[in-house]
């Protein structure tokens, strides 16, 4: 069983060695650095791994780099990328950037620019409770942009925007329609996908609406990936998914808005201390991977209750536990969604090891750290480039341990909360608003040197989506 990390560093993608690093040699510098952090005695481990480390030293450094940029030290995180470029190594596509030196851009012209910049947001229209689109629309208002919301595709025109924003857009047909216009005015168009929507299995609860299990929605999601002209995703696992479609790949992590007053509601008083699942990052299938030891930890616990959130048919898992040791709570409406996550004190993401899940973000552990609750997880990338707040767990003897350590010792649930908390308080959206910023005067810039070297040959695309 893992342990608690003590750095949150994300795994990263790297190219051919003339242009960045690979994303298999940033993986196993993250595996080493982790197996280092957990180790009883680092120097072995070091020494064990000393010729693979002295290979891997750009991805390392890489490595620190992001950590840097994603605590907020965006000048030690610069000065990093300064030495791999040094020896020949470009920062890596789509990650966290310093801020340019003085020799680039004059920063009043950079804010003239933004202000400058009209965006057009093709919303989600099944996106729920603090959602990506939504905290992308504040950060991007945050930063001096006008930003639109295009409720109504029918009021705006392709030229009312200079670059337009959609969130899996594949879902609506509507918002299809408006990318397609987008697309034959040369408007640029940024495309966020927060999952892997190829894989996603049948049985996933939001399959009926994002699955490609339709010639429709498989049709729509192709035109997506030729339509876009960069995409934004939450981890390096989706960049990697989307690195075949040949465009610009950009990591926005999730962030959290800490102005949004429920986040601020008070703990509820309970007797029991409550093991709790939320669907959405991960389903039935993954709770039922740890049913049989989360039912022996309840025997064996008398304080312990399971509580499930909105899934009648994961609460039925339970159904042979006394009613007093498990509680269902029904999906709220979203204001209310914080205080019912409070009423969780450890959290459980279990996640079978399919390549869907190996996509999915770090959103749950997130949401610990927000309400300050420790959790128990399994080691996916966006989980282990997470890493503070909680434990790890492969296998069912890992589960009883970490739930066996938890259980029986407060103080180390308090600890983790600790750590989930400060982790947290970094992705906050004052933190994050810096990569939006980053991103957008790239599009600003592009503009105002030439519009068209950010589009595709779109002609036939055009033909073929109004046949289609």
């Amino acid at each position: 069983m893992e342990q608690d990390v003590s750095a949150g560093m994300g795994v990263g993608n790297r190219q051919e060695a003339s242009a960045g690093i690979s994303g298999k040699e940033i993986e196993r510098a993250a595996q080493i650095l982790q197996e280092v952090i957990n180790s009883d005695r680092p120097s072995e481990v070091v020494f064990a791994h000393l010729q693979e480390i002295h290979d891997l030293l750009p991805a390392f450094i890489e490595l620190n780099a992001r950590h840097a940029l994603e605590e907020g030290c965006p000048h030690i995180g610069g000065a990093l990328r300064g030495i791999l470029q040094e020896v020949g190594y470009r920062p890596l596509e789509g990650t966290p950037s310093a801020p340019r030196d003085s020799q680039t851009m004059p920063a009043a012209e950079d804010e003239e620019r933004l202000s400058d910049l009209r965006v057009g947001l093709l919303p989600d229209p099944h996106s729920g409770f603090m959602s990506r689109q939504t905290l992308a629309a504040e950060a991007i208002r945050r930063v001096g942009c006008t930003l639109e919301v295009i409720a109504d595709p029918s009021g705006v025109g392709p030229t009312d925007f200079d670059l337009v924003l959609a969130h899996n857009p594949h879902a609506d047909q509507a918002c299809m329609r408006m990318l397609a216009e987008f697309s034959a005015a040369n408007v640029p168009i940024l495309v966020d996908l927060d999952r892997d929507f190829q894989s996603m299995p049948l049985s996933d609860e939001s399959y009926e609406t994002y699955g490609l299990g339709t010639l429709e929605r498989a049709r729509a999601f192709t035109a997506v990936t030729l339509l876009a002209d960069a995409f934004t995703v939450p981890g390096e696992t989706m960049m990697d998914v989307l690195r075949p479609a040949k465009k610009s790949i950009h990591r926005i992590p999730e962030m959290w808005d800490s102005s949004y007053r429920p986040w601020q509601k008070p703990v509820p008083d309970h007797s029991t201390l409550n093991l709790g699942w939320i669907p959405g990052i991960g389903g039935l299938e993954d709770l039922a991977s740890i049913r049989r030891i989360l039912i022996r930890v309840a025997r064996e616990y008398p304080q312990v209750q399971i509580v499930i959130v909105g899934d009648v048919k994961a609460y039925g898992l339970f159904a042979h536990l006394p009613a007093s040791r498990r509680l269902f709570l029904p999906w709220v409406k979203e204001d209310d969604y914080a205080y019912l996550l409070a009423q969780i004190d450890v959290l459980l993401v279990p996640l079978r090891k399919v390549p869907f899940n190996h996509s999915l973000s770090d959103r749950r552990l997130l949401e610990a750290g927000i309400r300050s609750i420790p959790w128990i997880a399994s080691p996916t990338p966006a989980h282990r480039a997470w890493g503070r707040g909680g434990l790890f767990a492969r296998t069912q003897e890992d589960w009883y341990r970490a739930f066996k350590r938890l259980i029986t010792d407060p103080l180390i649930r308090v600890s983790m909360a600790d750590k989930g908390r400060e982790k947290a308080q970094t992705r906050e959206l004052r933190n994050m608003s810096g990569l939006w910023r980053e991103l957008l005067l790239q599009y600003t810039k592009c503009n105002v040197a030439s519009k068209v070297e950010w589009q595709p040959d779109r002609n036939s695309l055009q033909v073929e989506w109004q046949t289609a």
